[in-house]
């Protein structure tokens, strides 16, 4: 069948608002105070509410409808509308047993790629969305009553008062069953949706810890293992198309009582559940099976899922297995074991010695992503926690994992509505060593999707131990993984750290005679993950490509000026560059968005004859072959006082009817010398200023004298005076004395009629 979008219309929407309707509605930041802990570093980016009305919030998201409209916190305190369209974490039998749970899929509005998931159940209501290129979380606060916080996560997984423990190291234990070579290359994109029978089975500590003395235990531990789903969902449907869904009598394998229960609390339950799950559960029953402790950290067995004997050989404990630091950390990354995708980083110091995979290593020191051991390999950390993303090669090995023939009847497959996004990129490439690059292509998509791009590095080589071995030794991987983003391009190392002259762990210049190779992932959000390579060939020509003036001492004026870069013998066989293109960053520290020449000789030295308008303190010029993705940067702000204000010198007719905006700006006007960026419209009688223009009182009828300021980057010229006519608008009165002339008449056959009657 065709897996279907979100559907646009509204006609069955519900609409629920937080904080500004009577039911149900949130309590404000007056009402509810603002929840700052003593050691936290949120600050403004977090907002704590309270619901006035719980129970009419659950009725109304429990409600028969195709999409519920609601207005959720952001950390800020303003309101975003989101979607909301239900879909089912647990199947329609438990659904109807714990009536208090619910999951929802979150859209913005008007578009069909879900960015978010929520849920309400019998511990509160939660809620994860991206919003301003991070990720919103909504949770009840721990200890409180009623009170909620929304967050960024950004934020809160750098404040380590609220951080839950994190325990070393996770351990896997290994199936025969290995992926060959020929499916590990596979390239085509996946164009199927899979769902799998997910058992996830509760040690009495884990139940406990939920319920906190509360009778109806089950069911808590229960909605928390939901609210886990629900996210783990999120990140496997958009970068794997998979989805789970709990098992109808999930509720059999939570157990209250930890005296009693099957379980050791510890790394060996996963060993146990397998056993229990096919006795409980029924061995045809469930696709892959997995425990949740508060004590065992993360072990499970690679390539398991349907493996009768293996499927349910998989645990995560955490003494707080609460959020992402658990759920994504340990929980998505065990069931990537489980689906076959191992160790993806390179370090061996701390935790991290003797748990690397040769095969899989492309990530440096600890790294970044999921099957990643950030936060566990001491001085080779490249981040607390993991960030919520499988790489490339985890999801090539999950893809090669269940396109194998014995998996073909294992879970429920559904055609991807749509098609996969399209890449174009230059296969090769030859650059200088100690030199910065960047890459980028072009892609399209036939769906309009909101697509997300990310760079990886997919070199496997020698391992390094320690933070200063994290160099170019000619084979190991150099550049990290960054989270995916809405551009596809990307600078190495990254454009803030090429500015200030540092280096951040994780981003090594290659220095040797190598092979860079590098792959585009492109997500689409609807399970579509399309990719394709690129290879740089490095050549060290004994020196580094650089831009040596301008300097800082520098101030660029009217006249000419003499822009030098060091060749660095990049205009010789191999690399062959033999001509370069010319950028100047000036308002946007760091954007180089004006081209100052195109196809220059690669010499080292153009001039420069016609200065650009501008003034800044913090201008830099970036150098760059125009055949080839490598550059550099000059060093140091300089400085360009080359300002024209510009000054309007007439305009165009303006006119209107009062009441109607009248658009007004730049291009409005003609000027001398340089044209204005922007315009001030200043406030005056008789009209109200719009964003976009004026609009006239509805009882003027004249001419306006508006004053307007031009401005360049910031700096404003002379105040012109604009002239705008306004008139009234014509009485439309035929339609309406038609209607007039008619009225006595239709009052009198109506009382005819009623005569007669």
């Amino acid at each position: 069948m065709i897996y279907p979008r979100r559907p646009l219309s509204t006609v069955f929407a519900s609409f629920v608002c937080f904080a500004v309707c009577t039911i149900p509605t949130l309590a404000s930041a007056e009402q509810a105070p603002l929840f700052q802990p003593a050691t936290s570093d949120l600050s403004s980016s977090y907002h704590s509410f309270s619901i006035n009305d719980f129970n009419g919030l659950q009725q109304r998201l429990n409600a028969d409808v195709a999409t519920i409209s609601i207005e959720v916190p952001t950390p800020s305190g303003t309101l975003t509308r989101l979607s909301l369209v239900p879909y089912d974490v647990l199947p329609k039998p438990l659904q109807q047993k714990y009536g208090s749970i619910k999951t929802f899929k979150a859209y913005a509005d008007g578009q069909s790629d879900a960015i978010g998931r929520f849920d309400i159940t019998a511990k509160g209501f939660h809620g994860m969305f991206y919003y301003q290129q991070d990720t919103v979380f909504i949770e009840p606060k721990p200890g409180f009553e009623g009170l909620y916080y929304s967050y960024f996560q950004s934020d809160k997984r750098n404040d380590s008062a609220l951080a839950p423990q994190k325990l070393p190291p996770k351990m896997v234990d290994y199936l025969t069953q290995q992926v060959n070579s020929a499916q590990k290359s596979a390239r085509t994109a996946n164009n199927l949706r899979r769902t799998y029978r997910l058992a996830v089975a509760a040690a009495g500590e884990y139940t406990q810890y939920h319920a906190d003395g509360a009778t109806n235990a089950t069911e808590l531990a229960l909605s928390e293992i939901t609210t886990m789903v629900n996210r783990v969902n999120q990140v496997f449907e958009r970068d794997l198309a998979i989805s789970f869904q709990l098992v109808e009598n999930n509720d059999q394998i939570i157990y209250e009582d930890a005296s009693t229960d099957p379980f050791n609390n510890d790394s060996q339950d996963g060993g146990l559940n397998t056993a229990l799950l096919n006795d409980i559960i029924g061995v045809n029953n469930y696709d892959i099976g997995h425990v949740v402790n508060t004590g065992a950290g993360g072990l499970a067995v690679i390539s398991a899922v349907c493996d009768a004997n293996f499927k349910g050989d998989g645990v995560s404990g955490n003494p707080s297995p609460i959020n992402d630091s658990f759920y994504i950390d340990y929980v998505a990354h065990e069931i990537g074991h489980q689906f076959g995708a191992e160790h993806s980083f390179n370090g061996e110091a701390s935790n991290c010695l003797g748990n690397r995979v040769a095969g899989s290593a492309y990530e440096p020191g600890s790294g970044s992503t999921i099957m990643s051991y950030a936060g566990l390999c001491g001085s080779q950390n490249l981040q607390r926690f993991v960030d919520p993303f499988f790489n490339a090669g985890s999801i090539e090995q999950i893809h090669a994992f269940v396109n194998r023939a014995d998996m073909t009847d294992c879970g429920v497959s559904e055609n991807i509505d749509g098609s996969a996004p399209t890449i174009n990129v230059t296969a090769e490439y030859t650059i200088p060593a100690n030199t910065p690059f960047v890459l980028d292509a072009e892609v399209a998509d036939s769906d309009g999707d909101q697509l997300s791009y990310s760079w990886e590095q997919r070199d496997l080589g020698s391992a390094s131990n320690s933070a200063a071995q994290m160099i170019d030794d000619g084979t190991r991987p150099l550049f990290r993984v960054f989270a995916p983003l809405t551009v596809s391009q990307r600078f190495f190392p990254q454009m803030s750290d090429i500015l200030n002259e540092v280096s951040t762990l994780g981003e090594s210049l290659p220095t040797t005679d190598r092979t860079l190779n590098f792959r585009l992932t492109v997500r689409d959000g609807n399970g579509y993950v399309a990719f394709e390579d690129t290879r740089l060939t490095v050549v060290n020509t004994g020196e580094a490509f650089d831009v040596t003036k301008p300097t800082t001492d520098e101030v660029w004026q009217a006249g000419s000026t003499e822009i030098l870069w060091n060749v660095a013998g990049t205009d010789r066989a191999p690399i062959s560059c033999a001509s370069v293109d010319i950028f100047l960053s000036g308002a946007q520290v760091g954007v180089f968005d004006q081209q100052l020449a195109a196809n220059v000789p690669n010499n080292g030295a153009y001039t420069l004859t016609e200065m650009p308008a501008g003034k800044t303190e913090q201008a830099r010029v970036l150098v760059k072959c125009s055949t080839a993705p490598f550059f550099a940067v000059s060093h140091g702000d300089f400085e360009i006082d080359n300002l024209v204000l510009p000054q309007i010198t007439g305009q165009s007719p303006l006119s209107g009817f009062a009441g109607d905006l009248i658009a007004i700006s730049p291009s409005t006007f003609t000027y001398q010398d340089s044209v204005a960026d922007q315009i001030r419209i200043f406030d005056g009688e008789n009209y109200r200023v719009n964003a976009n223009g004026i609009v006239a009182d509805t009882s003027f009828e004249g001419v306006l004298t508006i004053d307007i300021e031009p401005s360049i980057n910031g700096y404003a010229g002379e105040v012109f005076s604009a002239r705008v006519t306004i008139r009234q608008r014509p009485q439309e009165s035929s339609s309406g004395g038609g209607v007039l002339y008619l009225l006595p008449l239709l009052i009198f056959v109506l009382r005819r009629k009623a005569s007669v009657s």
